[in-house]
């Protein structure tokens, strides 16, 4: 439940970005925002997306420099960031992250481009989006530490849908795969991961796990806020305001009757 709530904040916030408001009030005040504005032209100001393009611009918005000491260690990580278009990632990651509240990336080594059999595997640096993941937490812990990281993913294969199950822990990463009903949202069956091309066990030999869940910012707890959490009803005032006031003015530039001057008197009476 926790997870839905997660995710719905995600499309809110999303629509926020986009400029689609008329959407985004639309799910956050159903009955009440259709009814009020279904016969006006809706005007949106998008300072919700200016506001994450700033911060991103603010961030990354001129070339970020990483330095080592040791210059074959400098060109190791030089073609890392190269390689990966590391800096332009981190640009679109902070642009989610400060509307979504956190973003992930995930590390593997494999073939940038699996149908290349000439290729040779690399490490891979890639944003992968914290709608894909569901850390399980322990229960032990007095703040939120994961004791697995998992990234769930859908696909289309032979005109099925099936589910992908990928759980890292310090040192492997199981996959699962699963025949998935969309429409009722459950599992049907259990498959074999190989028949997917997905190892059931792969051994990282890194010890820890190979997700990096990034927040926006911590207030105590794991998930970052969004930068528009205390800011909705300003976005919601101004989109307001400015639709009533176009509606408004196009009404009063296109009257119902026009006549000469002197025809009206001071008191807006007709002069017989």
């Amino acid at each position: 439940m926790a997870d839905r709530d997660r995710l719905d904040k995600y499309k809110h916030y999303d629509q926020l970005y986009e400029g689609d408001h008329y959407a985004a009030f639309s799910y956050k005040i159903p009955g009440e925002f259709t009814k009020q504005y279904k016969e006006l032209r809706y005007i949106i100001a998008n300072f919700a997306g200016l506001m994450s393009r700033v911060v991103a611009d603010m961030l990354f918005g001129e070339e970020v420099t990483i330095d080592v000491k040791d210059k074959n260690s400098q060109a190791f990580v030089s073609n890392l960031v190269h390689e990966n278009d590391l800096i332009n990632q981190l640009y679109e990651s902070s642009i989610i992250n400060s509307r979504r509240g956190g973003d992930v990336f995930k590390i593997r080594i494999g073939k940038r481009n699996p149908l290349d059999n000439t290729a040779k595997p690399e490490i891979i640096i890639e944003q992968i989006g914290a709608e894909k993941y569901f850390p399980v937490f322990d229960s032990k812990a007095a703040r939120n530490v994961t004791v697995q990281d998992v990234i769930a993913t859908t696909f289309w294969q032979n005109g099925k849908c099936y589910l992908h199950k990928e759980t890292h822990q310090p040192g492997q990463i199981t996959h699962e795969v699963f025949e998935y009903d969309q429409a009722s949202n459950k599992i049907v069956s259990a498959e074999i991961p190989e028949e997917f091309g997905f190892p059931s066990l792969e051994a990282t030999k890194v010890d820890r796990s190979l997700i990096f869940f990034i927040p926006n910012y911590r207030d105590g707890k794991f998930w970052g806020p969004s930068d528009y959490k205390d800011l909705e009803s300003l976005f919601f005032a101004l989109n307001n305001r400015l639709t009533k006031t176009d509606n408004i003015l196009d009404k009063h530039s296109d009257p119902i009757l026009a006549v000469p001057p002197g025809v009206i008197d001071e008191e807006g009476k007709v002069k017989k």
